[in-house]
């Protein structure tokens, strides 16, 4: 512009092209309000995509299938749980990375959320004395209040979603354990 000897244009006139990756704290607020007010939707994880995961993942799904198998439940109600984990870990992948494509302040948030609920579940898996069904429910409160209480952009459905995928990512990894059980609890023999 200045090459072009306007009148208009001192010598001082400069072009400056800010983007919003600039304004990091502004962004962190508008994230933290808006999302908070409008629920986050992503796509619904169909049957196919849970097979499809099984059968690229079967290391995985192995791991899975082991720890459910010391819950003395019957097989269908083992198959059926780890269809549910595979849908939730997956449901909740796709949100986590819906926030880290439109919303990184609030996905390091989460990360750093479950990284530090990380640090103790293994040591509360060991150390627990209730049963899985109790231990998952516990942990699943716990977990969910912890994301609503640290990462105020996530609204509690989210925060439902989020929970159950940390639970089931944990599993995969084995920092989530159960101990070995010889009895059927009454709710699953009716």
């Amino acid at each position: 512009m200045r090459a072009k000897n306007l009148p208009i244009v001192g010598d001082t006139f400069r072009i400056s092209i800010q983007t919003d990756d600039i304004f990091h704290q502004e962004r962190a607020i508008v994230a933290n309000g808006a999302s908070a007010k409008l629920p986050v939707q992503v796509s619904k994880v169909e049957e196919a995509a849970v097979r499809a995961w099984s059968e690229q993942n079967t290391a995985l799904e192995t791991v899975i299938a082991n720890k459910l198998s010391k819950l003395s439940c019957p097989a269908d109600v083992q198959s059926n749980l780890k269809a549910e984990l595979i849908r939730f870990f997956l449901d909740g992948q796709n949100l986590l990375q819906f926030f880290r494509d439109s919303y990184p302040e609030v996905y390091a948030q989460l990360q750093d959320c479950k990284n530090n609920r990380e640090r103790t579940v293994k040591m509360d898996s060991l150390t627990k004395n209730s049963s899985a069904p109790s231990q998952v429910g516990e942990l699943f409160t716990e977990y969910r209040n912890r994301i609503v209480a640290e990462v105020r952009s996530v609204n509690l459905s989210n925060a439902d979603i989020l929970a159950y995928e940390g639970i089931a990512d944990w599993l995969i990894r084995c920092p989530l354990d159960f101990p070995d059980t010889t009895s059927v609890p009454e709710t699953w023999t009716r």
